[in-house]
């Protein structure tokens, strides 16, 4: 008489190691991305306004300047995780870009004192990458204010 026993990857042994799987690598899966974070930059600076295409490539650094863009999406890296891209924003110009030559992923600490899809006068510290392999400027932003 054969026996027939479990397979080794059983329903009841396979999610509780999925979820293990995701806890051990950071992941979140609880939605916790909507969460705010208490603003830590200031309201946007005074400075002259340009496009984010201009503050990318034409604006001679150093310099300080202000775009009109939206927030399209934010980039949360977790503690101690090892993300492809860094804390962030994804910017652009236009509520909708056409495509993602025309966004921008500029580093933040707290990504999440934005709010996805809104607008925002940001004010950014232009300055000439050190690889100069680059042909844009690095961008970091210092201030922003919402724009009703």
């Amino acid at each position: 008489m054969i026996s027939r026993s479990r397979p080794f990857f059983s329903q009841t042994w396979l999610i509780p190691a999925v979820c293990l799987a995701f806890v051990m690598s950071g992941c979140s899966i609880t939605g916790s991305d909507s969460e705010t974070a208490e603003r830590t930059l200031p309201a946007a600076l005074d400075a002259r306004r340009v496009s984010l295409a201009d503050a990318r490539r034409t604006v001679p650094a150093p310099d300080t300047v202000n775009v009109d863009a939206y927030v399209i999406k934010l980039v949360i890296c977790p503690e101690n995780a090892n993300c492809l891209l860094p804390a962030g924003t994804i910017m652009a110009e236009s509520r909708e870009p056409d495509d993602e030559g025309n966004t921008r992923h500029i580093p933040v600490r707290k990504p999440r004192q934005f709010v996805e899809g809104r607008r925002y006068l940001i004010s950014l510290s232009v300055t000439d990458p050190s690889d100069r392999n680059l042909d844009e400027n690095l961008l970091d932003i210092i201030g922003y204010s919402p724009v009703e």
